[in-house]
């Protein structure tokens, strides 16, 4: 990963006007086709397509906040869109966020014990950021038949998130 961050594929899906590459997603899709033919671990997916949540659902203020880091590769970011039963559609998510803060529980989360930021999908279809460290929140490893790839479950207990503007 720091070998590709030296590169700035950790920046590929963030506008220039933040310190990325502004590509498109076509772009990123040809990068995680070569990375997946080299079965290169590492945190890409989840993390460009954090970039692109927040990118494209967060305030300008958001933005400036967490994308210029992202694109940079001091901060690394992934999803946490997955819930019990297999549920990954919007529709379904079952974590609340009120008043600032989230409950419930994620599966599944992509290099969870790495990222400095999680998007976190939340009921009713909204999306939240969580950084690394807050209060509540519970990482626990899962096992998975790809073993170059962690997942976690995340646990959040009144944990302080961020909804993204849209």
């Amino acid at each position: 990963w720091k070998g590709l961050v030296e590169m700035g594929v950790a920046g590929l899906a963030v506008p220039e006007a933040h310190g990325g590459a502004g590509l498109e997603r076509l772009d990123l899709a040809l990068v995680a086709e070569m990375l997946g033919d080299a079965a290169l671990p590492g945190p890409f997916l989840g993390h460009s397509l954090a970039c692109a949540a927040i990118s494209e659902g967060g305030s300008e203020a958001q933005r400036a906040r967490w994308l210029p880091a992202l694109a940079t590769g001091e901060l690394v970011g992934s999803l946490a869109f997955g819930e019990d039963a297999d549920r990954w559609d919007p529709e379904h998510w079952s974590v609340s966020l009120a008043e600032g803060r989230l409950r419930g529980a994620k599966r599944h989360v992509p290099h969870a014990e790495l990222a400095d930021l999680l998007v976190v999908g939340t009921a009713g279809g909204g999306l939240a950021v969580v950084a690394r460290g807050a209060a509540g929140m519970q990482i626990t490893p899962e096992p998975g038949l790809d073993r170059t790839r962690s997942l976690a479950r995340v646990d959040f207990d009144a944990t302080p998130a961020e909804p993204l503007a849209s």
